[in-house]
């Protein structure tokens, strides 16, 4: 199970499809207000 489901709940809708976004990695916390997400280009991380 994705941890923005387990944190955010099962039915918690994104929007769209992680199925068309293989490079976003999940890092969502409790504590945050909505899903995290990061993803790298080069050596650099940006995070949604």
């Amino acid at each position: 199970m994705s941890l923005y489901k387990q944190e955010f709940g099962q039915n918690f809708g994104l929007g769209c499809d992680l199925k068309d976004h293989p490079y976003l990695i999940d890092k969502s916390w409790h504590y945050d207000q909505c899903p995290r997400f990061y993803f790298t280009v080069g050596e650099q991380f940006y995070v949604l």
